[in-house]
């Protein structure tokens, strides 16, 4: 797929695998009226998979996150809102 040279290469990978892995572990594993739990809840990968979950019928979307620091990105839109920290 092409990326236009100002995109760093980092970000477009990082564009490209981490929906590629949201579907694909969604399409393995349906959840369809099941209750989830996605650990790293404050990565790019699990807030697609939070929002994805949901729009195929997942009962609930929660999440286990590192810190508490981590917290302040569960308000990015799309963003996985019940976290539980590790205390780490």
């Amino acid at each position: 797929m092409p990326v236009p040279p100002v995109v760093d290469d980092l970000l477009a990978a990082r564009g490209y695998i981490n929906p590629l892995t949201a579907m694909l572990m969604l399409k393995r594993w349906p959840v369809a009226g099941r209750h989830l739990v996605l650990t790293a809840a404050s990565s790019s990968c699990a807030s697609l998979l939070g929002q994805w979950a949901l729009a195929m019928g997942a009962r609930s979307v929660s999440g286990i996150i590192r810190s508490p620091q981590h917290r302040a990105r569960r308000n990015r839109p799309g963003s996985i809102r019940s976290s539980i920290p590790t205390g780490r």
